[in-house]
């Protein structure tokens, strides 16, 4: 009886370890290929290229016969064939006198708005916004107005103290008065072209669109722009004629087959001029030490890139969306194709997808209407096939 019951305890406790054992290999095993899912979400990639380039506009310079002018007209301001754009003085101090004049004149135009202003608080604050707006895109146009604005918000009360106001509008205008008397000479100065204006002349004003040719070189090209001429003493300014505008960069020669064939591409700028523009491709030059010019045109936007001679930006040559999924999701059919699985009513269900793009350990891909943001994508899981039985 003892040997016996000496055995039952021995069998008992083989049989317990073989159990425990079995429990455990069953536990790795089934841990390893317990199903595993990822919930995709949407994504968006660019193809593009940064790029710094010029910009070329048809342009002359506008002179004063007296040597010195005081500008009349608002940055960028469209002007047509006849039109007063300056007021020419005899002397320095003539110039400065009449300066100080237009000076006082905006200031006096602001001062008389701000007393019919219902809500200065709410005018300041658009004038907050507009000051960088401005900024951002290099258009001075109407800036006096949006500092005064800016200013009564950071300094003023919220009220207008009209008295105060009065009593500074008549102060400018005596002021006018005594600057007026002391003037010399001066005459009209009169546009003799229409187009539009621009006080920044750099002395690149004689790259015009004519020299913009599709045999130019990277070297003709970075020549062209780092030598600028001398501008004229008498020079206040200059009109770009026409409305189109060019933008001329240099591009690395691997992009050149992507943008052959593309009537138009969009370009988002940064910088000293700010804004997404659809520009026309207007010649992509032959490869030179693995460079090549890339000329784009625009009939949009002249009055705020009047001014702006260097310009850096992001053309963008494709721009695709799609979802996201980790690569560890993406597998081969039998016909060679890629395919994802999405848990759908406890099974796998087989979805084919093209893949867009890679970033990291994930692949943007298309699946159609079968996969959107939202499906649970599979990893994981014992046995995967179409239709295979898995647990959500």
């Amino acid at each position: 009886m003892e040997r016996s019951g000496r055995t039952i305890k021995i069998a008992t406790a083989i049989i317990f370890l073989a159990l425990a054992a079995y429990m455990i290999a069953g536990f790795i095993i089934g841990g390893q290929d317990s199903l595993r899912t990822v919930t995709v979400t949407g994504m968006s990639m660019n193809d593009s290229i940064m790029t710094e380039g010029w910009c070329v506009r048809d342009e002359e310079y506008m002179l004063s016969p007296e040597g010195g002018a005081t500008v009349t007209i608002d940055e960028g301001a469209k002007i047509a064939r006849g039109e007063a754009v300056a007021i020419s003085y005899n002397s320095q101090s003539d110039l400065r006198r009449a300066e100080e004049i237009r000076s006082l004149t905006v200031r006096i135009g602001l001062l008389e708005a701000s007393k019919t202003v219902k809500n200065p608080a709410d005018a300041a604050k658009a004038g907050v916004r507009t000051v960088a707006h401005m900024a951002a895109s290099g258009n001075l146009a109407d800036m006096d107005a949006a500092l005064y604005d800016l200013e009564l918000y950071l300094f003023g009360d919220g009220e207008v103290d009209t008295a105060a106001v009065d009593a500074e509008i008549n102060e400018a205008r005596l002021r006018i008065q005594g600057l007026q008397s002391k003037a010399g000479g001066r005459g009209i100065i009169y546009a003799e072209k229409s187009g539009t204006f621009s006080s920044n002349a750099d002395g690149l004003e004689g790259v015009t669109p004519e020299m913009l040719t599709g045999s130019l070189t990277p070297t003709e090209v970075r020549d062209m722009f780092t030598h600028p001429a001398r501008v004229p003493d008498d020079a206040f300014g200059k009109i770009s004629k026409g409305i189109r505008w060019y933008y001329v960069t240099l591009i690395d020669s691997k992009w050149a087959s992507r943008l052959t064939g593309m009537g138009r591409i969009t370009v988002k700028f940064t910088r000293s001029y700010s804004d997404t523009v659809d520009m026309t491709v207007h010649s992509i030059g032959q490869a030179e030490d693995g460079k090549c010019v890339l000329i784009l045109s625009s009939d949009r936007y002249l009055q705020v890139v009047a001014g702006v001679r260097e310009l850096v930006g992001e053309i963008i040559i494709s721009n695709e969306s799609g979802v996201r999924v980790p690569k560890e999701a993406v597998h081969l059919n039998e016909d060679g194709e890629p395919v994802v699985y999405i848990v759908k009513k406890l099974q796998a269900s087989e979805v084919k997808v093209t893949i867009l793009g890679e970033e990291g350990s994930w692949y943007m891909v298309d699946g159609g209407n079968a996969l959107r943001p939202g499906n649970e994508v599979i990893t994981r899981a014992p046995n995967l096939s179409d239709g295979a039985v898995v647990l959500d």
